[in-house]
């Protein structure tokens, strides 16, 4: 059996031990690879039974001292101790010997027929320990009395019964006896029979989730001949069946079997064979079946583009996949209608220059050893990129923030960030400190944000209603004879609606922050002083119940936290040796993978949304914008050829925006698609980054950043907004007011073709009344 700390038992049996009086007893420690002698059992007995109750003990029960006939007691056991204090009896009534047994999800332990070891009767008899009452319960009879049978525990509510003798004891017999513990029922016809009949052997459940039956006695009751056989029944099928396995090395029956530590290994040990016994070890691969843990949702990709599916499975490798298009299989290459495909045997599936040809619904299957899953289809849908070459830009730049300011998220419209600007302290001295700030559109002014008592913060993201940063935590503090104001920087987290802050402060962090959000997961990264001088960074996760998670994995100086999205952490891990490297989490330590793709030196992540993972990447001291499609997979570099270095900050339905050589940068999914939005700043800036990015549903995109002022010296905050222009925008600046009503009237009037509104070749009132029409209806 296998204790939950990890060591496995071989309880009882021969060979006896203390002068043939006593059970011997081994374990194997967890991962160990020699068998360790522990305390023996109080008096010779066969046919005992073992499990592990739910208060973790080793029980003891059943058996027959084959000299004397004396009827085994039900105690517990202890590794050092031996038997240890006494729990209730099962009745003397009851078969003590030959009896199947098995333990089920509640860790309660069960007997099923058997009969007195003395040549009586087989019986039907079936009972069960339940060590929260510290009672044997009497259940329903099997159907078919049955001695020297094996069971186990199905995994979905029932106890198996399979092989042993028959009532009569003639015969060996193949039947698979079923029972429902919630309903307190026998069937002895809801599973095939074992092809083989056999007794004495072992059955244990794979972490396949197929039934193992190993081993055995074969033949007639008069010459049965002990098998090394191996029978699998495959419970993934909707009707199961039985299939021949690999056979053991050795052939053996009354043996001990049980399923390894590592979940992937049937281990069995010992037992009887026709040559006398063995004391072999042998184990089965048994891998663990792949299950789709995350995918992407429906993708929709942007004509000319890239189109990204992605899914992610657990599961004994190797692991194999298929991506299927509404049913057909898919390969590399050319699809024949202009778009081609890549990954079609990888976790993530990209189509490249995709159109509407390829509207379809897309799935993947994925295989090990043990069998196959398939993931929830995925449809792709086709939008057309909306005008990239219109764009209004609005300095969002507070008035009363003296130095600079950036604009660092947007959602729903609303875009956050801080601003840098002298402040005032309680005890009079005055610093350049950041203040959090939200603009409600950008349209409104922005209002600052920082906490009652505090003086000062920053907001790093938003999304749905939570806004992610930090503030200064201050108190006052004695030094120089007199109280000064004193602060660190302290996580938090503000209500977009309410406006109220709530304090994520590690416990002993010298400081720490709040980046990436999805509206209930927040990324943090939090920094402790190890010694004096010497500090150490690590990730964690908090939401917004008050809950809260360390990612920091063994083996790196520092880790960092940055993005949440579809249930992953996202940021990077540091050693010495090899510098950032970019990572991924699914809510824990011990779920760490490092994402950093091969070829580069070092990478980090700076966003995530949509499936999409955006950051950078640096090769040869040049760092490269790119996205991880699938969650984390495959890294696509976005650096346009001659870059002089670029990087990417977020993503958001397939569109990123980051930098390129100091210029505020666009993508949509390839290299080739890069848009300068240095291009398109109002006069009097030059230099900009581009930090987070919106596409409406409307498909206006809106890019939030910051560009530099080379009038006032500093950098300020910005939002760039596509648009399509309107008929009656004759200045295309993305509105239409007075300004276009002039500067019609004023070409109308010197009868200038520009004024030919209905391109007709020639100006008149015709041209008048469309631009009328078309006025009243705006942009």
């Amino acid at each position: 059996m296998r204790h939950p700390d990890g060591r496995i038992f071989a309880v009882a049996g021969t060979p006896w031990v203390g002068g043939a009086e006593d059970g011997a007893v081994h374990y194997l420690a967890a991962n160990g690879s020699s068998w360790i002698t522990a305390a023996a059992l109080d008096g010779p007995k066969i046919s005992q039974a073992a499990g592990i109750d739910s208060h973790s003990r080793i029980i003891v029960y059943g058996g027959k001292d084959p000299a004397n006939g004396d009827v085994g007691a039900s105690r517990p056991y202890d590794p050092v101790e031996g038997f240890t204090g006494d729990i209730s009896e099962r009745s003397e009534s009851w078969p003590a010997a030959y009896f199947a047994w098995a333990s089920d999800d509640q860790s309660r332990l069960y007997s099923f027929g058997g009969n007195d070891g003395e040549g009586g009767a087989n019986s039907t008899h079936a009972h069960r320990y339940d060590a929260s009452l510290d009672a044997w319960q009497v259940i329903a009879p099997m159907n078919v009395a049955v001695s020297d049978a094996a069971a186990t525990f199905d995994g979905d509510g029932h106890i198996l019964v399979i092989g042993g003798i028959n009532a009569g004891k003639t015969a060996r017999t193949g039947n698979v006896a079923r029972y429902d513990i919630a309903t307190n029922t026998w069937s002895d016809v809801a599973l095939p029979d074992l092809p083989v009949p056999t007794s004495g052997h072992r059955v244990v459940l794979g972490s396949d989730n197929r039934v193992y039956v190993l081993g055995g006695e074969v033949g007639a009751i008069s010459s049965g001949a002990t098998t090394a056989a191996v029978w699998a029944l495959n419970l993934n099928e909707p009707s199961p069946t039985w299939s021949a396995g690999p056979a053991m090395a050795t052939p053996r029956k009354h043996f001990g079997a049980v399923l390894d530590t590592t979940n992937t290994r049937l281990l069995v040990m010992g037992g009887e064979n026709d040559a006398g016994g063995t004391n072999l070890c042998e184990t089965l691969f048994t891998p663990i079946c792949p299950e789709i843990t995350a995918q992407s949702t429906d993708v929709l990709a942007w004509r000319g583009t890239l189109a990204l599916f992605w899914a992610s499975a657990s599961g004994a490798g190797p692991l194999s996949y298929e991506w299927r298009r509404d049913g057909v299989l898919l390969t590399d290459g050319p699809t024949g209608s202009g778009s081609s495909v890549s990954g079609a045997t990888t976790a993530a599936l990209s189509i490249l220059n995709p159109d509407e040809d390829d509207i379809a619904s897309y799935t993947v299957t994925v295989s090990n050893a043990c069998g196959s899953v398939a993931s929830d289809s995925m449809s792709l849908s086709i939008r057309t990129p909306p005008s990239t070459t219109n764009w209004r830009v609005s300095v969002l730049h507070p008035a009363w923030i003296q130095n600079s300011s950036y604009a660092t998220g947007i959602d729903a419209g609303r875009i956050v960030g801080y601003g840098m600007t002298p402040v005032t302290l309680p005890d009079e001295r005055v610093f350049t400190l950041a203040r959090p700030l939200l603009w409600p559109d950008e349209y409104s002014p922005a209002q600052d944000l920082t906490p009652p008592g505090s003086v000062g913060g920053t907001i790093y993201d938003i999304r749905d209603n939570v806004m992610t940063g930090w503030f200064w935590h201050t108190w006052s503090c004695w030094g120089g004879n007199q109280y000064w104001t004193c602060a660190w920087q302290s996580a938090g987290y503000w209500d977009a609606t309410t406006l109220g802050f709530t304090e994520r402060h590690a416990s002993g962090a010298e400081y720490d922050s709040l980046y990436g959000t999805d509206g209930y997961d927040m990324a943090a990264s939090v920094t402790h002083e190890y010694s004096e001088g010497n500090y150490t960074t690590t990730a964690h996760v908090y939401d917004t119940d008050g809950h809260g998670m360390p990612l920091h994995p063994s083996g790196y100086a520092h880790s960092q936290a940055s993005a949440v999205d579809s249930g992953f952490e996202y940021g990077g891990v540091y050693n010495f040796s090899t510098g950032w490297r970019a990572a991924r989490w699914s809510g824990s330590a011990a779920s760490f993978a490092s994402i950093h793709p091969a070829g580069y030196q070092s990478s980090s992540v700076s966003g995530a949304r949509d499936g999409q993972v955006a950051g950078s990447a640096s090769m040869g001291g040049v760092m490269h914008a790119g996205i991880w499609a699938s969650g984390g997979g495959a890294f696509l570099d976005l650096t346009p050829n001659a870059s002089s270095g670029s990087g990417c900050s977020a993503t958001h339905q397939g569109v990123q925006v980051g930098n390129v050589g100091g210029h505020a940068a666009l993508w949509l999914g390839t290299p080739d698609s890069l848009i300068d939005l240095d291009g398109v700043l109002p006069s009097g800036y030059s230099g900009s980054v581009a930090y987070d990015v919106e596409v409406g549903p409307d498909l206006t995109i809106t890019v939030v950043g910051v560009a530099y002022n080379t009038g006032s010296g500093r950098y300020e905050a910005m939002v760039w907004r596509s648009f399509s222009t309107c008929p009656a925008d004759i200045n295309a600046d993305g509105f239409v007011n007075g300004d276009d009503y002039d500067a019609f009237a004023e070409a109308f009037d010197g009868a200038d073709s520009a004024a030919d509104f209905n391109d007709d070749g020639f100006v008149n009132g015709d041209d008048y009344d469309a631009f009328a029409e078309h006025f009243e209806l705006g942009c």
